[in-house]
């Protein structure tokens, strides 16, 4: 009896059936639209960077992509459950897992935010392995050089007076 619940248990782990069951598979990354089609009418999770946010007039919010084919729509009734801010605020330029049933609507596939726990923050890999969210550079600008005609350096020229050449 015991060899029958290991060998079905076996079997479904190996077809993909223990994801049903509570498994967590790997999130699809939001640049690979035929991967997100295959899972058209299905709970999955998307990963990708928000690159702009929107609302319309009726109070919907979006979060779009670099991937124009995928968005995340925020009905306002669920914007009342974020707490913490709004959507469009909270996940602007965020690398996000977003779990949910990916529809299509209007050529592009989506997924409708209903709930905060549908939706998270994560943390990508940094060039030296560490895990931090992709910020902008902390290094000190260095300061522009204006170049003249001949190619030598304009650092140490004073300004101009605009006076000798406007009525000031």
């Amino acid at each position: 009896m015991n060899y029958k619940v290991l060998f079905v248990s076996l079997a479904l782990l190996l077809t993909g059936g223990a994801d049903e069951a509570g498994t967590e598979k790997a999130p699809i990354s939001v640049i690979e639209p035929a991967k997100i089609e295959a899972q058209l009418g299905k709970t999955v999770t998307i990963r990708g960077k928000v690159t702009r946010t929107g609302q319309s007039k009726g109070g919907l919010q979006f979060l779009n992509f670099a991937n124009a084919q995928f968005v995340v729509v925020c009905f306002p009734d669920a914007i009342a459950k974020f707490t913490s801010g709004q959507p469009v605020d909270l996940y602007k330029q965020k690398t996000i897992d977003v779990t949910g049933e990916i529809v299509k609507y209007r050529d592009k596939f989506q997924i409708k935010l209903e709930s905060p726990n549908q939706i998270k923050v994560v943390k990508v890999e940094a060039a030296a392995g560490t895990t931090s969210e992709p910020t902008e550079s902390k290094a000190p600008k260095k300061p522009a050089t204006l170049k003249t005609k001949q190619g030598a350096t304009d650092k140490n020229k004073k300004p101009v007076d605009p006076k000798k050449f406007f009525d000031c």
